[in-house]
């Protein structure tokens, strides 16, 4: 299994999705490494090298950024059907994602 690259910022490019259309990422969790205290063999991330769901290295993205970014981003990408919160490994729950 191929697996991907971390997310580098709040915001991920729109995703196309037979199931959603066009939905944008919003990645919830520090960007420099992956938070999870699980190790699941098909994690799109990969292994994980230290199980935690302590951020420690990086604090969690703040509600206004995360706010800013998105309002950035739907003034920029058109076409959306959904924004989806998801981030780089857990303590997310599975996806959620919210019709536009």
């Amino acid at each position: 299994m191929q697996t991907l690259s971390l997310q580098r910022g709040v915001i991920y490019d729109p995703v196309d999705s037979r199931r959603l259309g066009r939905s944008l990422g919003i990645n919830l969790l520090p960007t420099g490494y992956k938070l999870c205290a699980f190790d699941c063999i098909y994690c799109q991330y990969g292994r994980t090298k230290v199980l935690t769901a302590k951020a420690e290295e990086e604090p969690f993205p703040t509600v206004e950024l995360v706010l800013r970014k998105v309002r950035e981003a739907l003034r920029q990408v058109p076409n959306l059907n959904y924004v989806t919160f998801s981030g780089n490994g857990e303590p997310t729950p599975t996806p959620i994602s919210m019709r536009l």
